[in-house]
């Protein structure tokens, strides 16, 4: 799935597991970043991608950043122009954030740690070694907002999810003849997660691709 595609949608009914794969898709990331290692594939090595439990994932080692979009949408409401990229360092995981403090530090302390963050994370994004993971697009309950929501995680997808020729999923999808292979050519990744049905009620724009994750039998 990802070592031929940048722009992907996971869909997936209640319960099918969307948000276990994508935090177990995030430690597999994690786990290789230390070492600088590209994320092995069953398809180039099979051994290390037993190694690293990946069976679908390939390509050049990526900062995962992972946002639940209920949280997103939060902040958004208390922030009017907050962007996307402007959330990343300050997000937040069921209400935590991603830096564990210490007992004593201060609040300034703790501004400056999350500043330091969210610089490092945008030297990731900038120099096109991050994999964003966005996690229920779907639970958005009023439409208004949830059209907001789309637009920005567009804009987002426009402006820093883009080939190495800057070509965007709002672009065509062939690059002089021949497609965009992710695993070989680098470059951010984006991962969106959401319920079919809420899916359908406002899809994003553009080229991305598709997965459905079936009911297990």
């Amino acid at each position: 799935m990802l070592s031929n595609n940048r722009w992907i949608v996971v869909l997936g009914d209640p319960g099918s597991g969307k948000t276990t794969f994508v935090r177990w898709l995030v430690s597999i990331y994690i786990q290789a970043i230390p070492q600088n290692t590209p994320v092995a594939s069953s398809d180039d090595n099979p051994q290390d991608a037993e190694n690293n439990n990946v069976d679908s994932v390939a390509g050049p080692t990526r900062m995962p950043i992972l946002i639940r979009v209920g949280e997103f949408v939060e902040a958004c409401s208390k922030n009017r122009s907050l962007t996307l990229k402007d959330y990343i360092g300050y997000h937040t995981w069921l209400g935590n954030y991603m830096l564990d403090f210490p007992t004593r530090s201060t609040q300034e302390e703790r501004d400056k740690d999350m500043k330091q963050l969210q610089t490092a994370l945008h030297e990731y994004i900038e120099e096109g070694y991050a994999l964003i993971v966005l996690d229920g697009l779907d639970e958005i309950p009023e439409s208004e907002t949830r059209t907001r929501i789309v637009r920005l995680v567009e804009e987002f997808a426009g402006e820093h999810v883009l080939t190495p020729e800057h070509v965007s999923v709002f672009d065509d999808k062939f690059v002089g003849g021949e497609l965009d292979i992710p695993s070989q050519t680098g470059g951010n990744q984006l991962i969106i997660t959401s319920r079919i049905a809420g899916y359908k009620a406002k899809p994003l724009n553009g080229h991305f691709s598709h997965y459905t994750i079936l009911p297990m039998e």
